[in-house]
C-alpha cells in the first residue's frame, strides 16, 4: 500500500521527495509525508500541501536541501520547522531530479513549497495558547494532530515501509467522518473549529456527533484567539471553491457570531460572495465583498477584531460607503461619477462589481474601471506653461475641465480640445 500511494504522486514531485529522502538517509533520520496530503492520496484527490515530518532535526535537513539545490528557506526555531520554497529554482532542479525519476518529469508538477517539521509532542498551558513543543517520535507527532483522517504518515525512507496512523483513521476515512483525537482538542486549539468545518464541506464528510458536541461547547474559546489566527483560518475558507457552504455551516453552528455578533451571512451576502470567481486567490477581495453590506461602525469593529491591514480596512469602509452612495449617482454625468470614484481604492471598486445587484449601478462602476479611469486630456501642465499661463490653481481647473469635456462627450477630437483650451485660456 505504501508503494501504491507513493506512485500516485506526480512524477516530478515524486523525484523531489526521493531527493529529499536521499539527503535524510545521509543524515541518518527518517522522513515521512503526512496529514492531508496522504489523506487526499487515499481519496484520489490531488493535493499541494507537502508536509514532511522528520524523526530527527527537520531544520538541519531543510538547510542541507537548500545548500544542495538553492531556493528560499524560512526557519522557525521555536517549533523546529522550516519552509523551503522551490519556485525560484524549479528550472534548475529538472535535470538533477531526472536522476531520481523513473520517467520524464514535468516542471509544472513540482510543488511550490515543502514544509519540514521535527516530529514532536505538544502541550497547552491554557486554552487557545500556542503550544509548548518538544521533540518526539512519530506516534507522539500523530497524537498531537487535529483529526483522525489527518494522521496518516507515508514513509519516504527505504528503511521503513509501514503507513502509520491512529487506530480510527482508516475507518473514519471510509465512513467520511471528521473526528478529533481527544475531548480537549477544540479547547486547546479553537482554530480546529474552523478546520473541522472546512474539511467537512470540502471533502463531503460529516463531523462525527461527539466531535460536533465538543465543537459547540468550545465556541466561547474563540474569543481567546488573536484576530490574526482567526483571520488566517478565514483566509483559507474564503479561498475555497466551497466557501459558501463552509461559511453557511459556520453560521449555522454559531461560529461566525462567536467572532462578532454582526458578522452575518444573509442571503444578500451569500449572493455577493457567490459571484466571486470560484478559483479566486484574493482573500482581501473576498473580505471587502463580504463586509461591504455592513454599516461603517460594524466594519470598523470587525476589522479591528480580525487585525485587518490599514489598506483592507479602508477598502472595506470605502465599499460600504460607495454602496450607499451609488443610488444617488444613477443620473450623474460620467465626469461627476469620475470625481466621486477616483479616490475610492481600486480594491473597493473591483469588489463592487461582485457586491452590486443593480445592473445600472454595476455598469457605472465597470464603465469607470474599464474606460473612464484612463480618459485624460491631451494637454498637461507643460502645455499650459508653454501657452504662457503662470503655475497655480488655474492649472488644475483647466485640466479638470478638459478631462470632463472628454468624459461627457463634449470633446471628441484633439482639435475640439484645442478650441476649448483656447477659450479657457482667454477666459
Amino acid at each position: 500500500m505504501s508503494d501504491d500511494l507513493f506512485q500516485r504522486i506526480p512524477a516530478a514531485a515524486r523525484a523531489l521527495l526521493k531527493a529529499v529522502s536521499n539527503l535524510a538517509e545521509k543524515q541518518g533520520v527518517v522522513l515521512y509525508i503526512v496529514g492531508g496530503f496522504v489523506r487526499d492520496l487515499k481519496l484520489g484527490i490531488s493535493s499541494t500541501d507537502y508536509d514532511l515530518v522528520v524523526v530527527g532535526d527537520a531544520v538541519k535537513l531543510a538547510r542541507a536541501l537548500r545548500k544542495s539545490y538553492g531556493g528560499d528557506l524560512r526557519v522557525h526555531k521555536r517549533f523546529g520547522t522550516a519552509n523551503w520554497t522551490v519556485t525560484s529554482v524549479k528550472s534548475n532542479l529538472v535535470q538533477t531530479l531526472q536522476d531520481f525519476a523513473d520517467e520524464a518529469i514535468n516542471i509544472s508538477e513540482l510543488p511550490e513549497l515543502l514544509d519540514f517539521v521535527t516530529a514532536r509532542s505538544e502541550s497547552y498551558t491554557q486554552p487557545a495558547a500556542l503550544p509548548k513543543v518538544q521533540p518526539g517520535d512519530m506516534q507522539a507527532d500523530l497524537a498531537r494532530r487535529d483529526f483522525t483522517v489527518n494522521t496518516f504518515a507515508l514513509p519516504l525512507s527505504e528503511a521503513v515501509s509501514e503507513i502509520l496512523s491512529v487506530p480510527e483513521a482508516q475507518q473514519d476515512l471510509d465512513q467520511g467522518l471528521i473526528r478529533v483525537l481527544h475531548d480537549q482538542s477544540f479547547i486547546d486549539d479553537p482554530t480546529r473549529i474552523f478546520r473541522a468545518v472546512r474539511y467537512e464541506q470540502r471533502l463531503g464528510f460529516e463531523i462525527e456527533p461527539h466531535t460536533l458536541e465538543l465543537l459547540q461547547a468550545a465556541l466561547p474559546y474563540i474569543a481567546e484567539l488573536s484576530g490574526d489566527r482567526i483571520r488566517h483560518e478565514l483566509d483559507h475558507i474564503i479561498l475555497e471553491v466551497e466557501r459558501i457552504a463552509i461559511l453557511e455551516r459556520l453560521d449555522d453552528l454559531g461560529v461566525l457570531a462567536a467572532i462578532d455578533q454582526d458578522l452575518v451571512l444573509n442571503a444578500t451576502v451569500r449572493a455577493g460572495l457567490g459571484r466571486l470567481p470560484g478559483d479566486t486567490e484574493n482573500a482581501d477581495m473576498a473580505y471587502v465583498t463580504w463586509l461591504a453590506y455592513l454599516p461603517q461602525e460594524d466594519i470598523q469593529r470587525i476589522a479591528a477584531r480580525l487585525q485587518f491591514s490599514t489598506e483592507l480596512t479602508e477598502a472595506s469602509l470605502a465599499a460600504s460607503k460607495l454602496k450607499s452612495d451609488l443610488p444617488d449617482l444613477s443620473e450623474a454625468s460620467p465626469s461627476q461619477l469620475v470625481k466621486c470614484l477616483e479616490h475610492v481604492p481600486d480594491l473597493a471598486l473591483k469588489a463592487m462589481t461582485y457586491v452590486l445587484e443593480d445592473a445600472n449601478q454595476k455598469r457605472l462602476v465597470e464603465n469607470y474601471l474599464n474606460d473612464w479611469v484612463d480618459i485624460k486630456a491631451r494637454a498637461d501642465g507643460h502645455t499650459l506653461k508653454e501657452r504662457g499661463l503662470e503655475p497655480g490653481p488655474r492649472y488644475k481647473e483647466i485640466l479638470t475641465t478638459l478631462r470632463s469635456a472628454w468624459l461627457d462627450g463634449e470633446v471628441s477630437t484633439p482639435e475640439e480640445e484645442e478650441v476649448l483650451l483656447e477659450r479657457l485660456l482667454n477666459d
